[in-house]
């Protein structure tokens, strides 16, 4: 179980950073969506990583006209979980 665990644990955090590097190259180019790809990278990292789950909070509350697109990120993100890493989540 400890090793599902982990597995589990290392799809999501790679997910999360294979996000967050499209969203930075989504802020250069314009075919890709960079702050989506960024919230989408921060909400799977949030996940595992208490200090991305700090820093998304953050900024929903300073941020506030990008909410909309965090709360489509945290959707778009469980959908992934779901599917790469089992139902358990």
């Amino acid at each position: 179980m400890a090793m599902v665990r982990r597995t589990r644990s290392l799809i999501i955090q790679g997910l999360g950073w294979i996000f967050m590097v499209l969203g930075v190259l989504g802020l250069f180019l314009p075919i890709l969506q960079g702050i989506l790809f960024l919230a989408i990278g921060m909400v799977l990292l949030s996940y595992e990583s208490p200090w991305f789950r700090e820093k998304l909070t953050w900024v929903e509350r300073r941020y506030p006209k990008y909410g909309r697109q965090i709360r489509e990120a945290r959707i778009r993100a469980m959908l992934l979980v779901r599917r790469f890493a089992g139902r358990s989540r």
